[in-house]
């Protein structure tokens, strides 16, 4: 429910959101965390997207074995390999005006979760973010 309340935040925001979520997946730790993970990565999804393109958010949920992976994809300019290694670090940013620190902070919460965050990219087609999180055990 938090995925898909977070999700829905950018409806208006692109020509296309889609959301395959499995509807029972459950983790362990902070709501208010983690909404600020997803908001900060389809956030970023969004503005990747140039204007003249059609705008695509997928955002995903799986449940597999002992964990849940979460994935945001976005059809837009892409990450390059010289960026992509400092993604992560504070302060580092390629948006004016953007503080740098918002990726960082997404890595610091998901580790502090048990988890891990990672990417995918492609210049001019699009970036995936996943993230890897324990699976709630109860």
């Amino acid at each position: 429910d938090l995925l898909r309340d977070c999700v829905e935040l950018f409806r208006n925001s692109v020509d296309t959101l889609e959301c395959d979520i499995v509807s029972d997946a459950k983790m362990v730790g902070d709501r208010e965390q983690m909404r600020r993970v997803i908001i900060n990565l389809s956030k970023n999804a969004e503005q990747s997207i140039p204007q003249n393109r059609e705008r695509l958010i997928k955002v995903q949920l799986q449940d597999i074995e002992n964990h849940i992976v979460i994935k945001v994809r976005d059809n837009g300019c892409g990450i390059s390999p010289e960026i992509g290694k400092r993604i992560f670090e504070p302060n580092f940013t390629t948006k004016s005006g953007g503080s740098g620190l918002g990726l960082a902070i997404c890595q610091k919460i998901v580790e502090e979760l048990g988890g891990q965050i990672e990417f995918t990219s492609e210049l001019e087609v699009g970036t995936e973010f996943i993230v890897v999180l324990p699976k709630y055990q109860g």
